[in-house]
Order: C-alpha cells, then sequence, then structure tokens
C-alpha cells in the first residue's frame, strides 16, 4: 500500500501502516495486490475507486483494505478447478477416486486395488505441473517410495 502524500511506518508484521497529516490533508491510499489476489474491500474510507481510497484528514482515521486470496483446490485430480475425493480401504487395500464439482460426484473409478498395508500415500501434490494432483507413495516396511502421475482416476504413469 502507498499513500499519495507522506511516509507509511509499518508495524513488525507488516499488517499495520501508520502516518500523520495536518488537518483537512486529503489522502489517496492505494493499494497493488499481488499476483493472483484480488482487492475486496476497503473501510473508513470517504471515497474509493478501483484500488485506491481517498480520506480527507479531518479526524483520526481507520482504514482498512481487506484482499482476497485464490483458493487453490487440493486433490484435483481432474484439474477442473474442485478438489476431489481420494479413498482407500485399508482392509482390501483399494484406492478409489470421486472427481468432484463442489459436492457432486461427477464421475469415480478404482485408481489401484489390493495395495498392501506397509504402503502408505505420503504426500498429494501436482508434482508434473499438469495442473492435476498425484500421489506419492512409501513402503512403511523398506522405505521404498513410489510415484503415481494422474489424470483424474488414471495412472498416466508411475515409478
Amino acid at each position: 500500500m502507498s499513500a499519495s502524500t507522506g511516509t507509511l511506518s509499518w508495524s513488525s508484521d507488516g499488517k499495520t501502516g501508520t502516518a500523520v497529516y495536518n488537518k483537512d490533508t486529503q489522502v489517496v491510499l492505494t493499494a497493488t495486490p499481488a499476483q493472483g489476489v484480488t482487492l475486496k474491500a476497503w473501510t473508513g474510507c470517504d471515497t474509493t475507486a478501483v484500488n485506491q481510497c481517498t480520506v480527507t484528514m479531518t479526524t483520526d482515521k481507520d482504514v482498512t483494505v481487506e484482499f482476497s486470496m485464490p483458493v487453490t483446490p487440493i486433490y484435483d485430480f481432474d484439474g477442473n478447478g474442485y478438489s476431489d475425493v481420494l479413498w482407500r480401504n485399508t482392509t482390501t487395500g483399494d484406492v478409489y477416486i470421486w472427481l468432484m464439482k463442489g459436492t457432486n460426484i461427477t464421475d469415480g473409478d478404482y485408481v489401484v486395488r489390493g495395495i498392501t498395508e506397509d504402503w502408505d500415500i505420503k504426500r498429494v501434490a501436482d508434482f508434473n505441473a499438469d495442473g492435476k494432483s498425484d500421489i506419492v507413495w512409501q513402503n512403511t516396511k523398506n522405505g521404498d517410495v513410489y510415484m503415481y502421475l494422474m489424470d483424474g482416476t488414471k495412472i498416466i504413469t508411475h515409478g
């Protein structure tokens, strides 16, 4: 955030800026969101326009700007922007994925069946940067690590 006049002094956590102005000074505050972040709302302004807040310093003023952080879905196996559900039956060793759109199941299938108990899912993330979650397994007995690169419910490659 920047001010049209004066200098903002920031708290150690970087969340609160303060400045001293003469009475009746008009100050324009400009908020510049980081890439992918959007400005949600200003409070305490006399007027607002896009990413600017104008205040006239007639008294002490408290001005707040709120940003919306992008929401990154986790376990998004089909890359549609919605989190999916990964199931593992510890009795049968079957692994199943529900592909979701909000609260609606759009598809689902077994990923693999009969995985023994000594294999744990250690991490789910997009390891190959294709916009779809992948699965990393680790064997609890010998420490071996195995990865499934996924496309929806299908393993596209593994190793």
